[in-house]
């Protein structure tokens, strides 16, 4: 072999110089030859030593096994598998497996490699053939030391390119939702020619995060498996169950003739979890919640999904282990309180949300001394929309925290303008509500203390209402944060007292200066006596720890008239006033004599 040089005349030394650097070419195409071929050599070696380990060293004629390291790299590949993939014999060797694997594949080969299970599991891969398509393969895995042998069973024909993801659930082997949506189209086109029903069963576990937060993730994943079984030992022979994911099932009955008989199956589902499942020799009781939804050869598959979903969301508002059967008015509702939470949202910004205000009146003088902030929405094509149609949402969706320290902040300042002006008579107090996620809020006290200190307002004045259900709940933090409340010099009431979680305990744990009496005990004076005397031993139990009395719902000169022989300090309700605008309020202020 030689090199044609330039043609320049040289010295016999230096044309000796110029033909080292073509020997070292040959030299090192020699050793870097050797290298690859030792490296082979090696290679084949260990295939060799790790085949024999396994007794797969002379492979059966229908074996279909790929051996690779931790890291995915392929050790040694079955004659028949290789041919299935059309390689030449032995050129995958030593290449990395996942280089086989269309993107889509990758996490579930991961899953396959790392799910903690006992049974076999098979998983759907998706392989480059050398042809440069795809092929679907079923693997199951099985670990010999530092080594994975992979499985094959029966192949999906060649395909193209095209994405046909698994059909199989990973974990439970169900079907999955792709596949389960296939098969409901199927349904429903057998249904548009018998006419006949069938139904979609949601399933979901109640508190299952629970079992995972405390016997971890691969519990978890047994848990469902079971679940997964016993859900399959419900089905009859045109029957289906699947998993979406999570902690969710879908269950489809392929014939039904009423609803009742879909109801009775969901029935017969929950009786399947009265028994625990027994993991590492301990007791799991699960519920489930399930929404039960019709179809027929009319339906769409995602919309009988979404249905069923819908309903067993309500299952589980409901309470643990309930059954909800879809109706119409339910998706109606559910999609106007969705759009509800979305209009919130920017409701703030727009400037949608105003305040009220509703008088305090002392009962002995008739006269005006305080007022309760109330929120409104000023829908822009709703109208306005009252607090009971919208806080719920607010709370939910953690918006109140912001839009109640805007009301706080906003009612402070017009306070202030009606203290400003002395042609007018003074307010005592201003009353508002605090919502049960600003009391859990670590900020509120901060955000209290600024409030108190741009606005210049008199905390003592200021008096923040809190209810029944806000301190029974989260004992310690609510005596905390009420406890720093009162340390800004600000009051405390208690509202809607005596509804749902009454305690005297609470009365004497809690630094309050204010009760409310619920306008149910007020409007049922009229009945008689004995709810007089309910009211009465409000009001005296209220003294005696000094503290205020208010009444609530106030509709009737007698009720007024009794509440203040009882010795009621202040009322409100629509016989004094119903809300009203900081305007109205002025104006009223203005018609009240100076001697307030």
């Amino acid at each position: 072999m030689s090199v044609q040089m330039p043609n320049v005349r040289l010295p016999d030394s230096a044309a000796q110089a110029a033909m080292l650097p073509t020997e070292w070419l040959l030299i090192g195409l020699v050793c870097g030859l050797g290298i690859w071929l030792c490296w082979r050599w090696q290679r084949r070696r260990t295939a060799q030593r790790i085949s024999t380990q396994l007794g797969l060293w002379h492979w059966p004629h229908s074996q279909q096994t790929v051996i690779i390291d931790q890291h995915a790299t392929i050790i040694a590949i079955s004659p028949l598998l290789n041919q299935q993939l059309g390689y030449p014999a032995l050129s995958l060797n030593g290449q990395s497996f996942k280089h086989l694997l269309h993107p889509d594949s990758s996490n579930y080969f991961e899953q396959l490699l790392h799910t903690q299970t006992t049974q076999i599991h098979w998983q759907m891969l998706r392989c480059r053939h050398a042809d440069g398509s795809w092929r679907g393969l079923e693997f199951c895995r099985h670990q010999v030391g530092r080594y994975w042998l992979l499985n094959c069973r029966e192949t999906e024909p060649v395909v193209t390119a095209q994405r046909t993801p698994p059909a199989c659930d990973w974990l439970t082997g169900l079907p999955n939702r792709q596949s389960l949506v296939i098969q409901l189209q199927r349904l429903i086109a057998q249904r548009q020619l018998d006419q006949q029903h069938f139904a979609v069963l949601f399933v979901e576990v109640d508190r299952f995060s629970a079992i995972n937060d405390a016997l971890g993730y691969d519990v978890g994943d047994q848990v469902l498996q079971t679940i997964a079984q016993r859900l399959q030992s419900t089905l009859g022979p045109n029957d289906l169950a699947a998993r979406l994911g999570g902690d969710e099932f879908v269950v489809v009955l392929g014939h039904v003739q009423h609803a009742q008989q879909a109801l009775e199956h969901a029935q017969r589902i929950q009786e399947q979890f009265s028994q625990p499942i027994v993991l590492r020799d301990k007791p799991i009781y699960t519920t489930l919640g399930i929404g039960v939804t019709l179809g027929d050869g009319q339906s769409q598959a995602e919309t009988l999904l979404r249905e069923a979903d819908t309903a067993m969301y309500q299952a589980k508002t409901n309470g643990i282990s309930q059954i909800f059967l879809f109706d119409r008015a339910l998706h109606a509702a559910l999609a106007e309180r969705w759009q509800l939470e979305i209009d919130l949202r920017g409701a703030l910004e727009r400037h949608e949300l105003i305040l009220h205000y509703q008088p305090i009146t002392a009962l002995p003088t008739g006269q005006m001394v305080g007022v309760e902030a109330l929120l409104r929405w000023h829908h822009p094509q709703r109208g306005m929309i009252l607090p009971n149609e919208f806080i719920h949402l607010a709370e939910e969706s953690g918006l109140i925290v912001p839009i109640g320290f805007w009301a706080l902040e906003t009612a402070c300042l017009q306070f202030l303008a009606w203290q400003a002006d002395y042609s007018r008579p003074r307010l005592q107090v201003l009353s508002v509500n605090l919502s049960a996620r600003q009391l859990a809020s670590p900020a509120l006290v901060q955000t209290l203390g600024e409030i108190i200190q741009r606005t210049g307002i008199n905390p003592a004045q200021l008096e923040l209402e809190i209810t029944e259900s806000m301190v029974i709940h989260g004992f310690e933090l609510a005596r905390a944060q009420l406890g720093a409340i009162k340390n800004l010099g600000v009051k405390l009431a208690i509202d809607d007292f005596g509804t749902g979680y009454s305690s005297l305990s609470y009365l004497h744990h809690f630094p309050l200066d204010t009760l409310k009496v619920d306008r149910s005990f007020v409007n049922a004076m009229s009945d008689g006596s004995r709810n007089v005397e309910i009211v009465r031993a409000i009001i005296m139990l209220s003294q005696q720890l000094a503290m205020n009395v208010i009444a609530e719902g106030i509709e009737t000169i007698e009720e007024a008239a009794t509440l203040r022989d009882l010795g009621c300090d202040y009322g409100q309700g629509y016989h004094f006033s119903r809300p009203m605008t900081a305007p109205d309020i002025t104006s009223w202020l203005h018609s009240q004599p100076l001697s307030l």
